[in-house]
């Protein structure tokens, strides 16, 4: 007999959905997306499930707030709580939780490895990304990432460490705040290393932002403090933020 579906089983669908979409999304959407959130009972998941909606409605501060609500992750909820972390701009606790994840071998199962791959990617922990691609027996799944292996192998090949490679990024996201609020779709983060440039990386931000507006990105993601940044990331990664389409 099937189980019935419940509230959780609901709002995870609906969050897939406007993950998935790729397009701006109605704001009325996320208003009654909002209220089913809210009814939720409990206070952990209602936590993990707003940061993850005000990160898809471009409102990043309160993202991260709701996430620090959660109080940290445990046993059942590290992968879950590093996939808010990741929506929320805050790869330093995606890094962390993924980490733990997989020294408690936590990460067992097939969908549970890509789904840590993906987040691993997503937050530019490029060393763990590696780490659980040799985990995967089905490496289908991750073929059309060809440009984030690329990356990750060239990342180890420089020795450039994950938690620096991630502030020096978060610090050009947060840069760019004050263009993404209420932008209302979820943020994607691509990677790329070319033969002709093998001393670089680069890391693609595909910003929900107005066109006429990337000037002014442009110049704010890279006019940011590099104090306590490695020379060597900031020299080796180049950051591209480019018009979601």
């Amino acid at each position: 007999m099937a189980q019935p579906r419940t509230k959780s089983d609901f709002i995870g669908d609906r969050f897939l959905d406007l993950i998935e979409r790729g397009e701006q999304i109605p704001e009325f959407e996320l208003r009654r997306l909002e209220l089913e959130v809210r009814k939720l009972p409990n206070e952990y998941e209602k936590s993990l499930d707003m940061a993850y909606l005000y990160a898809i409605w471009g409102r990043y501060p309160e993202a991260r707030d709701w996430l620090k609500a959660a109080g940290g992750f445990g046993l059942s909820t590290a992968l879950r709580y590093a996939g808010a972390a990741q929506a929320s701009l805050n790869f330093h606790e995606t890094r962390k939780a993924l980490r733990w994840a997989l020294d408690q071998g936590l990460v067992t199962t097939e969908e549970d490895r890509h789904f840590a791959f993906v987040l691993a990617a997503f937050s530019c922990a490029l060393e763990i990304c590696t780490e659980i691609k040799d985990m995967l027996t089905n490496t289908d799944r991750i073929s059309h990432m060809d440009g984030t292996i690329g990356a990750m192998l060239r990342i180890s090949d420089m020795g450039l460490k994950d938690e620096d490679v991630q502030e020096y990024v978060m610090r050009a996201l947060c840069a760019a705040d004050p263009w993404l609020r209420d932008k209302r779709r979820a943020m994607v983060i691509g990677h790329a290393a070319y033969p002709e440039m093998l001393d670089k990386v680069i890391i693609q931000v595909s910003v929900p932002a107005d066109p006429d507006e990337f000037g002014d990105i442009l110049w704010a993601m890279s006019d940011i403090d590099r104090t306590g940044i490695p020379q060597e990331v900031s020299q080796a990664v180049i950051i591209s933020p480019v018009p979601a389409e």
